[in-house]
Parts: structure tokens; sequence; C-alpha cells
């Protein structure tokens, strides 16, 4: 025997030639490790020796070309092969292209390689019958081996004998544990062991399966594993011990539980349902009736298996059918298999109106469905008296009606559409042609018709009047002009009203003019802000340019000296030169940039000329970041600027800028209007419709209800005149709400004189992403 290179010293030994079986070892990188070439030699199969490290596929392919594996094409014979499965221990006979029978055997090696030992069998008397029998019974093995249904065989004692892969994974038992020759109480310890009756109550070994197995020919039993997997156990006696037959049942199960769902779903709807339904078998008899059903005939009880026929002549003897319905109910289920289903109505005696529909069954059965239907019966009557109310107002309306049927005949029209379109009260009799009707417009001038295209102008102003809906306005010769209205009828035709709408049209095209000016006007304040604003930004950027440069040069202020004695609080007791005189020059000078920029963002906003660049933002970042910017103002005014612990806040998609734009406005707000020692929070909580509501609320002076409509105007101060506390252009309110509007948020102002103020901004959910970031 030819050892690899790391083979050991017991797979290398050299095979007498005598012995008449060899092996061929791959390792675990499926190349050939050693090979009993001396045995191949022996049955036939020699040649040019086989050197360790060989791919394991040419292997294969040089062993089919000495016909190892039998006659025919090498390639397809190694292809076969090679196909095998190799992590299960196959068995097979075959003969050689010489001749020989031979017994393989292959199986995987614990260390991850893989050996086919062969056994030559070619001297064994009767060795063809026996190999055809051999042959069969490994394909009855490997038939076995790959049924879904796990098999096993036990012999006398209960002892296994034999059993298929699909048997072991089927109880849960551990396929290296479960071998020949365990009793069946050691499989039952082993499935104990692994936990597999840990949901049976109690943990009970099944062992009673095995009481009575001699005295019936079949027992079947199910067990629910505790992974969920429903398995069958059928036990059969076999000669002197039995076979013990395991099957996945937990799709059937399911399917069963389903089908009983499903069944009382259906019982529940139909005792629910307050349609009455009663269903007669194929034999004439009642199947099943619904309490829906049984309360439409409280004095006439009837019951499953009672014939349909005795109960229709109970109902004729008591005076709910007449003998004629009667008569017709006798013969429903002919008239149902002639027409299929069957609609009617009856109106019972205690004056209430039933609409019943019979309807043949796949079974041959029937079933008739009963609607109350008294409320719509009377509902159409009610409906007929007011249509002829309604004709009557029609004809008195200011606008001209007609109808028109589906083949386009006049069927109706009152007397002022008649007038508007120019046409004589004669011409309003029922059953006149549209095609007339226009010729005799188009002769007394109502349409305007050039020279000799009469016939095109008919062809066109037909098509205009089709049968489809839809509006258009007209010009008559009188200067009238008409608004004409098409709408479909039930019956398939139309109705057509005429307007006039001269006087609207007139008021419209001043409004329009009017609209006009005013947009012009508006388009051009708005190019003059801009303009302004970008020739006040120009200087005013210089000022602040020049004025932080200056800041750098000068030597920093000296401390502040000690309070005179006997200064009024607040009175500053010393100068800090000229440090302090360019600081408040770049101070000014920022105040009014600022000021410039929220004319120029009012102007922007009500020319729609604003540009917004939406992306995801993180509110908590964003809500600091605005607090911090702020809390410099909030500390020289005495105000207490805090946030309230937030919830985990979701990703909202918006122009990041412009958000923090309009919450620093809404926190300069409430800051500038809450004095000393007051407070301003920021909070946000979840909305009942999966929106957020980010709230700012201050302890300020606070605004009255009519005050909170003006303040979100443009340039709107609370406190009119020189003498107001508090400063700014009035803009704040205004570029936050139509900022809102433009990125399709919501901001609200809760309010109270002297009781501050909280302003709500409202984050819809459709711009949130639904999880936290």
């Amino acid at each position: 025997m030819t050892a690899g290179p790391e083979g050991d010293g017991a797979a290398a030994a050299p095979r007498p030639a005598a012995l008449p079986w060899g092996a061929v070892i791959l390792d675990t990188e499926f190349r050939l490790r050693a090979i009993s070439q001396d045995w191949l030699e022996q049955v036939g199969l020699g040649g040019e020796p086989l050197l360790p490290g060989t791919p394991g596929p040419e292997v294969i392919l040089a062993l089919a070309r000495r016909g190892l594996y039998g006659p025919g094409d090498p390639a397809a014979r190694a292809a076969e092969v090679a196909a095998l499965d190799r992590s299960v221990p196959i068995r097979r006979i075959t003969r050689t292209a010489g001749g020989r029978w031979l017994q393989l055997l292959s199986a995987p090696l614990p260390d991850g390689g893989y050996a086919t030992f062969g056994l030559d069998l070619s001297d064994i008397p009767g060795i063809e019958a026996r190999a055809q029998d051999w042959q069969r019974a490994l394909r009855a093995e490997d038939l076995l081996h790959g049924l879904r249904t796990g098999v096993a065989l036990f012999g006398p004692g209960d002892t296994l004998r034999s059993f298929n892969p699909a048997y072991a994974a089927l109880i849960g038992a551990p396929p290296e544990r479960l071998r020949p020759g365990m009793r069946f109480s050691d499989i039952a310890a082993l499935l104990a062991e692994v936990g597999e009756f840990d949901n049976l109550p109690g943990r009970q070994l099944p062992m009673r399966l095995l009481d009575h197995v001699g005295d019936r020919p079949l027992i079947t039993n199910t067990r629910q594993r505790p992974n969920g997997q429903v398995i069958r156990i059928t036990l059969q006696p076999h000669g002197n011990g039995w076979i013990r037959e395991v099957d996945d049942v937990t799709a059937l199960r399911r399917a069963e539980a389903e089908a009983q769902r499903r069944a009382a779903l259906l019982d529940a709807v139909l005792a629910a349902m307050p349609h009455g339904v009663c269903v007669v078998g194929p034999d004439g008899r009642i199947s099943m009736v619904n309490a829906a059903y049984l309360g439409f005939f409280p004095n006439d009880p009837i019951a499953a298996g009672e014939r349909a026929a005795d109960v229709v002549n109970r109902r004729v003897a008591s005076g709910e059918y007449t003998p004629e319905y009667g008569a017709r109910m006798h013969g429903i289920a002919q008239a149902m298999h002639r027409e299929g289903i069957i609609e009617r109505t009856r109106e019972r005696p205690d004056g209430t109106v039933l609409n019943i529909r019979d309807a043949l069954l796949p079974d041959g059965g029937r079933i008739a469905v009963l609607t109350d239907i008294t409320a719509r019966h009377r509902a159409e009557a009610e409906a007929r008296r007011r249509t002829e109310i309604l004709q009557v107002m029609l004809d008195n309306m200011r606008h001209g009606i007609c109808l028109i049927d589906a083949e386009g005949r006049l069927v109706s029209a009152n007397a002022l559409a008649l007038q508007m379109a120019g046409l004589a009260p004669e011409d309003g009799r029922p059953g006149q042609d549209v095609a007339e009707l226009l010729a005799r417009q188009i002769a007394r001038g109502e349409h305007d018709i050039p020279e000799g295209g009469q016939d095109r102008a008919m062809s066109g102003l037909l098509e205009k009047m089709a049968f489809r809906p839809g509006r258009y306005t007209r010009s008559r010769p009188d200067g009238t002009v008409l608004e004409v209205n098409t709408a479909a009828a039930p019956n398939g035709g139309f109705v057509r009203t005429f307007t006039d709408v001269t006087e609207d049209r007139r008021v419209r095209a001043e409004l329009e003019q009017a609209l006009d000016a005013a947009e012009a006007a508006n388009r051009a304040k708005s190019r003059f802000l801009a303009a302004m604003t970008h020739e006040l930004r120009t200087p005013l950027n210089a000022v602040i340019g020049f004025s932080e440069a200056l800041l750098d040069t000068l030597p920093p202020p000296p401390p502040p000296p000690r309070p005179i004695p006997g200064a009024p609080p607040g009175l500053p007791s010393g100068g800090g030169g000229s440090h302090d005189f360019v600081r408040a020059i770049l101070d000014a000078g920022r105040h009014l940039l600022g000021l410039i920029e929220d004319v120029l963002d009012a102007a922007r906003l009500e020319s729609a000329a604003l540009a917004l660049v939406p992306g995801p933002v993180e509110l908590g970042p964003l809500l600091d970041s605005a607090a911090t910017m702020l809390s410099d103002l909030a500390r020289k005014g005495g105000v207490t600027l805090l946030i309230a612990p937030l919830p985990e806040l979701p990703v909202l998609h918006a122009d990041e800028r412009r958000l923090r734009q309009l919450l620093l406005n809404l926190l300069d707000n409430a800051v500038k209007f809450t004095p000393a020692a007051g407070r301003v929070e920021i909070s946000a909580a979840r909305r009942d419709d999966g929106g957020l509501e980010i709230r700012i609320a201050d302890s300020g002076i606070g605004m009255s209800a009519a005050e909170i409509e003006h303040a979100f105007e443009a340039f709107t101060q609370l406190e009119a005149g020189h003498a107001r506390r508090f400063g700014g252009t009035g803009l704040g309110l205004f570029v936050s709400r139509r900022l809102c509007e433009a990125m399709g948020l919501e901001l609200a102002l809760d309010s109270t004189p002297g009781g501050g103020t909280t302003a709500r901004l409202i984050l819809p959910r459709t711009l949130l992403d639904p999880a936290p970031p």
C-alpha cells in the first residue's frame, strides 16, 4: 500500500498481495493519501502507479479508465462517482470492465478525510446471482435511507436492529449515539436526556406504546416535540419484533387547526351577520339556518333535518305565504337549475319587505339569503314622491335645463333652456333630434359660421356636444356669455344645463386685472427690498469687519473699577475706553445686519423665492445648538434657559439651516419677552397621531388671543411708538410661520396676559423616520 506524505505508519504499511481487499484514502483536501496498488493489480486494475497528492477527481477518473466502475464511458462513470454524497457511508456492488465482482464501501474519516475499501467477491460460488441480490438489497437500503419517513426495526426484547437517518432526525436522537443493539428503553432514556420530553406533562416517557403491541395490528400516536414539530408514530408487529414509523405531520396539524379556525370563524360570521341564511341539502332537507333567519320567523321555528317542502306548506297554512307564492317555492329548485340565481322581493303580511336571493351550491343543494329592505323600499317610494316635487322646482330654476336620451333625442327642456339656446318654444317638443336643433340654431345665427363652412362647423359642433361630461362657454350674438355643463344621466343619455355668466365674467375680468396689478406691485416691493437689503449689507459688512479688526488691535479692556460709593445700581463707575466703543459699534452692526436679514427673508417668503435644501436633521443636537447660541443673551437678561429631559427623538427631513433659524427666532422671542429672573424651557413629546411636538415655554409677559393673531403679521409690534420696551422689526414670528409652511410644519402659540407664552412646533409623522437615530 502506497502511503501519502503525511500518512501514519499504520496507514502506510503495505498489504500482502494475497488479501482480497484494498483501500483508497483521500485527505481533508480531497487529495490521494494512500492506495493499495498491489490489490489493484490483483483484480486486474493495475497500471501506472497513482502518486500521493494526486487530486481526488483525477484519481477517480484514472480508476474509471482502468474499469473499476464498470464498462462504458470512463468520464461519465467518473462523474457519477464524483457526484456521490461523501458525508454518509455508501455501499455498492460493481463489476469491473474485466468481469471481476467487487464490493465497494465508502465512508468519511474522523479526521475529515474519505476512504473507499474494496473487497473482491469474484471467487464466491454463484457470485453473479448473489451480486444481483446484494444490489437489490443495497438499492432497498439506499431507498430506505432516502425516505423522509423515519423507519426503525425492533427485534425480540425491543432491541433496535436497524433504522434510517430520518428516524433519528424525527425523534430527536443524536445520530452518533443511536446504534443497533439498543433497547427501546435505552432510546427513551436517551431522548429524555437530550430534552425531547421536556414539554410533556411530568416529562413522562412514552413507554405505554409498547404495552399492547402484540395484541393490536396497528398503533398510532402523535407527539409534539419541544421545537414545535409534530410527529406521528405508527407501530405494527413484524415477525418477532415490530416496526416503528415516524412521520412529520406538522403541516397537517397546522392545516387541521387552520380548518377548524376557519370553520369557527364562518360560524361566528353567520351568527353575527344581519342577513338570514338557510341552506337546503341535495336531499331537500334543511341543513343549516343562522340566528338572523330564525329572527325573521319567530313564530315558525325550524330545525336542521326538516324537509323544506314541509316548511313551505306550514307557512302557507299560517298565512305567511300566499298559495301562489307557496306553489312557486315548491318549484324553486327546478327554476334555479334553469336560471342559476333567482332574486325576488316579497312584502310580508306585517308590512316588512324582504329581498330573497336563491342560488345553487356545488353539492346540488341550495342557499337562500334573506335581507330586510323595508327601509330601502320606503326610501324608494319617498324618492319617487320627491322626484315629482323636484320636477316642479326645476321648471322654475334660473338655469336652463334639458335632458337628452342615449339616442341623441330631446326628452325634456324648460323654457329658459330654449331661450338661452336661441330656440323657439315649439322646438322643445320631446323627440326632437339634437342635430335638427343644432341646424335651427345655425340658421338663426346662434353660431358664427364662415361662408361655405356650414357642414364642417356642423360636424365640429356635434362633436363638441357629444355625450360625455364636460363644461364649456360660448358667446351668443347679443353678447351674452353662457356656461354649458354636461353630465351623464342614469339612462345612458345626458343632462345639459345653461347658465348666464355674462356678469360673472365681467367681474372676474376686473378682479383678474386688479390681482395682476397687486402682484406686480408686490413683486416690485420684493425687488426693492432685496435690492435695498443688498445695498445696506455691503457697507454694513465693512463696518462689522473693520470693527472686528479694530477689536483685535486694541489692548484688552482694564478690569472693572470698584463701585463708587453711593452710585445708583447698574450705573457704571468707570469706562472701558476705546474697546467699549468699538464693541458697541460691532454689536449695533450685527444687530442691524440681523434686522436686514429678517427683512430679506420676509421678502423672499412673500415672493416664494426662498430655496429650501431638505435633508435628514437630528433634532437633539439641533435643540442643544440653538439653546447654546441663545444662552449668552439669556444670561445677560437674567433669564434661565434650560432643556427638559427629552425622549428619543427621530430624524426629521427638513432644511437644517432654516429649521435652526426658526428655533432661534422662537427662542429669541421667548428670552426677549421674559423679564429678569424668568425662565425659558425647551421640551419635546410624541403626539397621538405619530408626530412630534417641540415646545418653547416662557414665563414672560404673555399675550391675549387677539394679540396672538396680530403677532404673526409682518412688521407687527404689540407695543407701538418709540416708548416700547422691546426692540426688533416685528418679523420674527411672521418669518417663523412662513418657514413652517414652506417646510410642511405647523406653528401655534398658547398664551395668556401675564402668564407666559408657549410656542408649539408640530412636526408631522410623514416627515419623521420611524426609528430614533
